[in-house]
């Protein structure tokens, strides 16, 4: 039995490597879910059928690797297609505090506990003492009790001092 080369020694990083590059070529090709399901049931099939069928190896390899890089475009479009509307693309702005330039999509609810919340639509982010953060995507904004002088309604453009948090997950039904 010969064990050298890269198949043999690790194939999780095989299955890793796979993934993201499935990962990558969904977020630049921004090809439909639709056809990842498509590519991933056919390559799954397809090596299925070669390991019944009892032929080369080389094919049913292929075909894993098929499947791997179709299911890393399924997850790319689970995690970034299918987020909540408070989703912002740039990941780096989580966690930091600064001016956020927004517009009111809807009238501020006022919550049991006495906070408002509002979903707005993000434009910049100004941290001090650093460069200005051009931002897409909505944000769920939570006013705290504590602030009296909020006023704004649905169409209204905001600059408000605040903290950008991650959204948490959605909680099972």
């Amino acid at each position: 039995m010969d064990s050298s080369g890269l198949r043999r020694r690790c194939p999780a990083l095989l299955a890793a490597l796979s993934l993201a590059i499935g990962i990558v070529c969904s977020d630049t090709l921004r090809l439909p879910v639709e056809l990842w399901l498509t590519a991933a049931g056919a390559a799954w099939t397809g090596g299925f059928l070669t390991y019944r069928c009892r032929i080369r190896s080389a094919v049913i390899s292929w075909c894993v690797w098929g499947t791997l890089l179709s299911l890393g475009g399924l997850r790319h479009h689970q995690y970034t297609r299918l987020l909540p509307a408070e989703h912002i693309r740039r990941a780096e702005v989580y966690g930091l505090k600064g001016e956020l330039t927004a517009c009111l999509l809807e009238d501020p609810v006022t919550l049991a506990d006495g906070r408002r919340r509002v979903r707005v639509r993000s434009e910049s982010l100004q941290p001090p003492d650093s460069p200005l953060i051009r931002l897409e995507g909505d944000i769920l904004l939570t006013i705290s009790a504590d602030v009296t002088h909020f006023a704004a309604d649905a169409g209204d453009r905001i600059r408000i001092l605040c903290r950008v948090i991650r959204p948490q997950p959605a909680r099972n039904p």
